[in-house]
């Protein structure tokens, strides 16, 4: 029991690491960028406040607070000098976060011209605002899995956190959106905007499926080495398979993947809200990208040439 619990309380450590890693560089690389592209911060003081509370003490506690589960019994204990944050953990981290960036970025330099709005005012950001959070409810599923497993609903009932956590989010988010106001800089959305908003942030499930096919695995000088010989170890991991339970739960996290995004299109074609055109505007947004990765790869060559020349001369 002793060796169960404490695996389980480094795993959760990990998945509200994984979290929280995702979020921070999402919103600190955001705000950066849209200083160099002349936009104001998308994310307003108070909107930082939620955002913070979302990531650190309701994130802490939905994924801190995961029952123990017998398949960690199977794995080789880390050395006390592992890492906190592995392979996998940084893939999955990386991959959400250049998601979340690059279609948060594209939406608040051609958002505006999407929706019709005026842009840079407080709709504009606000639609912007809340693609930024319902991609962090739903990466917050993905969090639960910080290796490779696509099975992210394993367990998921017997955590009334998670699942209360997530249902005031959601209820919270629309508060905020509706009714903020001044305090919050927020304009209500339309019913096609929320729609179409997560819809958006809903590709965060698909796309966490298919991160987990990237081969990345643990590195295995991070685990201790053990007198224990490959039956016994063989034996423990038995444990892991989850039966039954396991089988449901894994064809219900692939319904979820699937079932939430096209149940979301599915729901636009009933309300007769037409889909967002989101290549306005990619063209030359790539144009500009494209040119900025070309400047600091110059800029980095020619330093390093320098460098070079410098350590040939002495």
């Amino acid at each position: 029991k002793a060796v169960l619990w404490g695996r389980t309380v480094f795993d959760n450590i990990r998945k509200f690491l994984q979290f929280q890693l995702t979020v921070n560089v999402t919103a600190l690389v955001l705000t950066l960028l849209s200083a160099m592209y002349g936009y104001e911060p998308p994310l307003n003081a108070v909107q930082m406040l939620w955002v913070n509370l979302i990531m650190d003490t309701m994130g802490a506690l939905a994924l801190g607070t995961e029952s123990p589960d017998a398949a960690v019994l199977g794995r080789s204990p880390y050395k006390r000098d592992a890492s906190l944050v592995s392979r996998p953990m940084w893939r999955n981290v990386l991959v959400q976060s250049a998601f979340q960036l690059a279609i948060l970025l594209h939406l608040l330099i051609n958002g505006a011209e999407m929706w019709g709005v005026e842009d840079g005012s407080v709709l504009h950001y606000t639609l912007v605002f809340n693609v930024f959070v319902f991609c962090q409810v739903f990466n917050e599923f993905n969090a639960r899995s910080i290796a490779s497993s696509v099975n992210i609903l394993k367990g998921i009932l017997s955590n009334v956190y998670f699942i209360g956590i997530i249902v005031f989010t959601v209820a919270a988010q629309y508060g905020i959106v509706t009714y903020g106001g001044d305090w919050t800089k927020t304009a209500p959305l339309t019913d096609a905007q929320w729609v179409q908003t997560v819809t958006i942030a809903s590709a965060t499930l698909p796309l966490g499926l298919l991160m987990r096919f990237l081969p990345v695995s643990e590195n295995k000088s991070q685990f201790a080495k053990l007198s224990l010989d490959e039956d016994l170890q063989g034996k423990a991991g038995t444990t892991s398979n989850g039966g039954y339970t396991g089988v449901v739960s894994t064809a219900l996290t692939l319904v979820l993947i699937a079932g939430v995004p096209l149940g979301l299109v599915m729901l636009q074609q009933d309300m007769g809200i037409e889909p967002l055109d989101l290549t306005v505007g990619l063209e030359s947004l790539l144009g500009e990208a494209s040119q900025a990765v070309a400047i600091v790869a110059e800029e980095a060559v020619a330093i390093v040439a320098e460098e070079a020349v410098a350590i040939v001369a002495e």
